[in-house]
């Protein structure tokens, strides 16, 4: 359109063109879409080169022309839209079938064509703008889907027609064609209904709802004839409405009382069943597209052949129906018959056959045998059944009670028969009636009953059952052998009820008499079920019969009681033992229960103890450190005395909560691979002295036993604990034994503590064994069940009762045990199970005990103890150390974050908000290496991951000057090494 040249047309020079034009214009040269542009009365044309191949043959010369369509197909179509247009009305047009060519070769396209008016200034429609969106490809689309659904539904109609001309039966056709006619059309209810009577009454006979219309499924509404039913098969011809047609028919009688449970109808498809004469035999009804669409003509064409194929479906299956009535009727008279049958001509053609007689000769079902000749249906009939037919036809009458019949598959079957000739109205022989019956299962019965019998037998012998019939009314009592045997009596011995009796053990007597008289209660149940002891008459033996029986009744009497008996001493045996053995583990359970209940008791005071030591720590600690301050101002003499008196009570307090915690489980150990051998020779001069002149100790070695992972100094406390326990109790003299060695455990222990078993809580495993054993007054079950606890003591006054506690929780927080073996009199003997020391353990180095003073290094003192931190700072101090202090984590952290300058972290662990690893970590964020010692009363806390040393309370104030000064001194040299490396 831009190379055009225009001036020789109506519309001049480009240039000449009024504004609203060549803006169009413009508008089209950039659409991507067909655009034709109509100008002035006249409609001259213009065009972008999407629209000129619709121009065909007459483009270019057709631009700036009056309009020239080559369309004589469409022009009638589209001239009212250009009159619509041109009078200033927007509008669209549908699918139009436009021919253009595309290629060079002719071609068809659908279009839909948007027509836009273009208004001069002053209001005027001047010309159109026709903008053209092809839809050749949804045409094409939409034909081919309606090509596969008529395809597929043809195809279904194919397959439906089969269906509905196969079925076996009425109610069949009519479910096939039902479900056809909803699956070719895609409806979710679909209805077939039988007429009868004058006023089309249908009779519903056949439904499919989809899964949609699940709940429906149970609804049951016959329609009358009165409504728009009836005025269907009236007309015998197909119908298409509407929900809302439907409803506004006059005709629609609506659901009335039924409208509440009526599937609902969307759209509503109807044809009717006609039969060969042109009458109505019912209706096919479809409703609900399920693709919410309504029903088509398509649909309508394709239901109208489905419901051809059921009309003469429906013709043909009530034909064979009335035919299989009246054959039925004949069928059951002949089936009534006590034997199969059949009746013969003279020349032993077939007039009538059983059901029965030919399932017994092996005549397929349904077979018709009528009018063939009887020979021809069996060749293989011997000789011998001749001669037996016409003997019958000469007038004889022959039968068998048993007789076999060979069939020509090799099988033989046996047969009981009845032969004789039957006369016609002449009194002449007619033919033959031949009454038959197999016999095969009877006879295979009764081989088999007999073949059980004496299976029963073999297995009645070798179970070792007896068998006892007890006549009632007569008192004989018949026993086989097997009985006898079971009471001792010889082959020939009598037997009696009360002989019975007798031989029951004494005390079985009565409840096994009252058994067998329930037995015999007309108001019971008549079963027997018993088991007593029997005496034997010959050996003396006892043994355990388990008896059963049914007794029999007659006019409310009983009569009989028969029954078995088989010997269960062995089961007996068995449950007395199993029984024996419950009583065990029942004792054992409780026993059990009750040492989980001590242990949980245990634990609670542990808790409690643990707590208590932890806050009498901190006040050990406020002491000491206040004290221990006091010392270079105290002089010499009684008051230097006092001051270490005080010091000496400080220290016995320590070493008490140490003893709480070592119960509690929350001490600190140190555990380190440990010579047992070694510790008990060292330990030799100690416990010497502390037995005194009247004991004799005795060190017995294990050269097999290994080094044990404990901490040695606790060890050492509880072994000298156990021999002072054991002292005491030989007043008089006796032999404490020491001995090591070695167990290995196959089972968890649970025995408890103090039991004979393993100590509770012990793995599987080895480990290596201390024991001390003496020999003095032995302890009761009583005191045995108490000895662990806190502040049990035997010793009265002065005893503190944490001796064995503290053993208890040591060995047990080192991952061992302890277990005493003890009674009054017999002595006592103390085992410590305890972890043998793996070879990779290392011994850690001990931490120096002496310091270096302060030399005026900043120390950080958090504590949130005000007594505490009191005294400890002015130890720091004392030492020449700067010391910042704070009463909680949150404050020495504000510190740091301030700007201050510190050379080391001193800590309390245990604080209200951030506890002591917490202000570690946040410390060593700020300043990163910060070394720390963290202080506490607890001996649980975690162990940390970063560098941190942990001194637990009370200390004395030489432990923290040589812990600080030793944590300082291995800062500094790793500071040396860091700046030599780099």
């Amino acid at each position: 359109m831009r190379r055009h040249d225009w001036r020789p047309t109506p519309l001049g020079a480009p240039g000449r063109w009024p504004a609203v034009l060549k803006s169009a214009v413009g508008l089209a040269l950039n659409a991507a879409q067909p655009v034709l542009i109509l100008w002035g009365p006249e409609r001259l044309m213009l065009c972008n080169g999407g629209f000129a191949p619709l121009c065909g043959d007459r483009f270019p010369a057709c631009l700036g022309h009056p309009l020239s369509l080559p369309w004589p197909e469409a022009r009638a179509a589209l001239e009212p839209f250009f009159a619509e247009a041109y009078a200033g009305r927007p509008c669209r047009t549908g699918r139009i079938a436009l021919s253009f060519v595309r290629g060079g070769l002719p071609a068809e396209g659908h279009f839909s064509i948007r027509f836009t008016p273009l208004w001069t200034e002053d209001g005027a429609v001047a010309g159109l703008v026709c903008t053209c969106e092809e839809v050749t490809g949804e045409v094409m689309a939409e034909r081919m889907a309606a090509e596969r659904r008529r395809t597929r539904q043809l195809r279904a109609l194919a397959s439906a027609a089969l269906a509905v001309t196969t079925a076996s039966s009425l109610p069949a056709k009519l479910d096939a064609a039902v479900r056809a006619a909803c699956d070719i059309v895609g409806a979710h209810l679909g209805i077939i209904s039988l007429s009868s009577g004058p006023d089309h009454r249908q009779t519903i006979t056949a439904t499919r709802l989809s899964d949609s219309y699940a709940r429906w499924r149970g609804y049951i509404a016959e329609p009358d004839g009165s409504g728009i039913y009836a005025w269907l098969c009236e007309q015998n011809r197909p119908v298409r409405m509407t929900q809302a047609e439907l409803e506004a028919h006059p005709r629609w009688h609506g659901f009335g009382r039924h409208a509440g449970r009526h599937p609902p109808m969307r759209g509503w498809l109807a044809a009717p069943l006609v039969g060969p004469g042109g009458g109505n035999l019912g209706l096919i009804q479809l409703s609900d597209k399920a693709d919410g669409s309504e029903f088509d003509e398509a649909d309508e064409a394709i239901i109208v052949q489905l419901a051809q194929f059921a009309s003469a479906a429906i013709e043909q299956a009530q034909a064979e129906e009335a035919l299989q009535e009246s054959r039925a009727v004949l069928s059951r008279f002949i089936d009534g018959a006590p034997a199969a049958i059949a009746m013969f001509d003279r020349d032993m053609r077939y007039l009538a056959a059983s059901r029965r007689f030919l399932a017994d000769l092996g005549v397929p079902a349904g077979a018709d045998l009528t009018g063939r000749s009887h020979y021809d249906v069996f060749p293989e009939v011997p000789e011998h059944w001749r001669a037996v037919h016409r003997r019958v036809l000469a007038g004889e009458t022959l039968d068998s009670d048993a007789e076999p019949f060979h069939r020509q598959d090799g099988s033989t079957d046996w047969i009981r028969w009845r032969m004789e000739p039957w006369h016609d109205a002449a009194g002449q022989i007619g033919g033959a009636f031949l009454f038959s019956e197999v016999i095969t299962a009877q006879r295979s019965t009764e081989t088999a009953l007999r073949e059980a019998l004496m299976r029963f037998e073999v297995a009645r012998s070798a179970a070792g059952l007896g068998i006892y019939d007890w006549d009632v009314a007569a008192g004989r009592l018949d026993w086989d052998d097997r009985v006898r045997e079971l009471w001792g009596l010889a082959p020939d011995e009598p037997v009696s009820y009360d002989r019975f009796l007798e031989g029951l053990h004494p005390a079985d007597r009565g409840p096994t008499h009252a058994a067998v008289m329930r037995s015999l209660d007309p108001g019971g149940t008549g079963e027997y079920a018993a088991e007593f002891r029997v005496i034997g008459g010959r050996d003396g033996l006892e043994r355990w019969i388990a008896a059963t029986g049914q007794a029999v009744f007659r006019a409310g009497r009983p009569v009989r009681l028969t029954g078995t008996v088989a010997e269960v001493t062995t089961r007996r045996r068995a449950e007395e033992a199993l029984a024996t053995l419950n009583a065990e583990l029942e004792r054992k359970v409780q026993e059990r229960t009750a040492q989980l209940v001590q242990s949980q008791k245990m634990e609670a005071i542990g808790q409690l103890t643990g707590g208590v030591a932890h806050d009498f720590n901190n006040l050990l600690q406020g002491i000491g450190s206040c004290v221990g301050m006091l010392r270079r101002h105290v002089p010499e003499g009684k008051p230097a005395r006092l001051y270490d008196a005080a010091m000496e009570s400080i220290r016995r307090g320590g070493r008490l909560t140490q003893s709480l915690l070592s119960f509690a489980r929350r001490q600190t150990l140190a555990p380190k691979p440990t010579d047992l051998p070694a510790l008990l020779e060292g330990m030799r001069p100690l416990l010497e002295r502390t037995m005194g002149g009247l004991i004799r100790l005795d060190i017995d070695i294990d050269p097999d036993g290994g080094p044990a992972l404990v901490d040695p100094a606790q060890l050492e406390s509880a072994i000298l604990n156990l021999a002072i326990n054991a002292r005491d109790a030989m007043p008089d003299g006796g032999l404490l034994t020491l001995r090591t060695g070695t167990a290995a455990l196959e089972e968890a222990g649970g025995m408890g503590e103090g039991g004979p078993g393993l100590p509770d809580g012990l793995t599987p495993g080895s480990y290596v064994t201390i024991s001390v054993r003496d020999t003095g007054l032995g302890m009761d079950a009583d005191t045995l069940a108490h000895a662990f606890e806190p502040f049990f003591t035997t010793k009265g006054l002065g005893g503190s009762g944490l001796g064995l506690s503290m053993v208890h929780g040591m060995a047990a927080q080192s991952g061992g045990g302890v277990r005493i073996d003890s009674a009054p009199g017999r002595g006592t003997e103390v085992t410590l199970y305890l972890p043998p020391a793996p070879e990779s353990v290392q011994e850690t180095p001990a931490v120096p005990e002496d310091g270096e003073a302060g030399t005026g290094r900043s120390l950080l003192l958090v504590d949130d103890d005000a007594i505490v931190r009191f005294g400890i700072k002015a130890l720091l101090e004392s030492l020449d150390y700067t010391v910042l202090e704070a009463e909680c984590g949150e404050t020495a952290v504000a510190i740091l974050e301030g700007g201050g300058a510190v050379d080391m972290l001193v800590t309390d662990y245990a604080m209200p908000g951030m506890n002591g690893a917490a202000v570690v970590h946040a410390a060593r964020r700020l300043l990163p290496g910060l070394p720390a010692l963290i202080i506490t009363g607890y001996a649980d806390i975690p162990t940390f991951a970063e560098d941190v040393t942990v001194l637990h309370k009370p200390f004395r104030p030489a432990e923290l000057e040589a812990r600080i000064a030793a944590i300082l001194r291995d800062h500094s040299r790793q500071d040396r090494v860091s700046s030599s490396v780099r």
